[in-house]
Formats: structure tokens, sequence, C-alpha cells
């Protein structure tokens, strides 16, 4: 959608075999995966990138089907350029970017 802002997270890693969109409501998200990533380790790299606190805030789907966090991406078949729609428990998410914010201030360096 031309509305959603991309972030392509695949120039930190250049040896992937495939591009992985995960959409979620403001964004979108490229990433670099190989057919043998677990959703778990997806999950991962996004709870790193936004800071998230906890895993069971973040939610996978592929084709409205929710993603197990110990299946592969080949296991569902997911192929290059695909588009997994990413769901972030708002609320816990936005109390743990406050308390970040919090830390942050009180530890700038």
């Amino acid at each position: 959608p031309k509305d959603k802002e991309i972030i392509d997270m695949t120039e930190f890693n250049k040896n992937y075999e495939l591009k992985i969109n995960l959409e979620s409501a403001e964004c979108i998200i490229r990433i670099g995966v190989y057919k043998e990533t677990t959703i778990e380790a997806i999950k991962k790299s996004i709870r790193w990138m936004f800071n998230i606190d906890t895993m069971n805030q973040i939610s996978l789907y592929y084709h409205k089907q929710k993603l197990n966090d110990s299946k592969y991406i080949k296991d569902y078949n997911i192929q290059n350029n695909e588009t997994l729609t990413l769901y972030i428990n708002t609320m816990e998410f936005l109390e743990s970017m406050s308390e970040h914010e919090e830390k942050l201030k009180a530890h700038p360096n």
C-alpha cells in the first residue's frame, strides 16, 4: 500500500533466501530470512527492532492463519516477497515504550 512506510531490514543481512514483508497498521517491514528460519526467530527480531518486552505481545499471521513459533518458514510454504500480517498487543507495547523512555531519560548513556 502506498500510504504505509516500508522499512527494509534486508540491508543488515545480505545472505537471505527470501524477503518477507511484515505488514502492520503503520508500516511494512521487509526482512531477510531462510526457509529454515523459525517463526520464533522472526518474532525475536521484531522484539529487538521495536524494543518489545515479551514475545507474547507479537502475533504473526499468514493468510489469516496464526503462525506457530516452533514452525519454520518452509512449513507454511511461504515464498519470496510474500506478506505476513504482524499484530502487536498495542496496550502492552505502549506501556513498555513508556517505561523504556523513562529508563533512557534516567540513564541517557
